[in-house]
């Protein structure tokens, strides 16, 4: 699964969103563009790969468990 990040300069926040989520778009800033694409197994996975990316360290989960993309909505 490709996953897009997005990045708003007026908001100074990140989306990571897998490509062609257009149910996800409510969580974008209007003036958000894609900075960086990865491929990955899972949402964790692009999570840590998002971390080590920006240089954050290690994604330590927050413990919720869901399935992103959810099943059946995948590319």
């Amino acid at each position: 699964m490709r996953y897009e990040l997005w990045y708003s300069e007026s908001a100074s926040s990140y989306a990571l969103i897998y490509e062609g989520d257009t149910a996800s778009d409510h969580l974008k800033e209007p003036d958000a563009k894609v900075i960086w694409t990865v491929e990955a197994e899972t949402y964790e996975d692009a999570l840590q790969k998002r971390n080590d990316f920006l240089g954050w360290g290690e994604y330590k989960s927050q413990g919720i468990l869901f399935d992103y993309p959810p099943k059946g909505q995948g590319l």
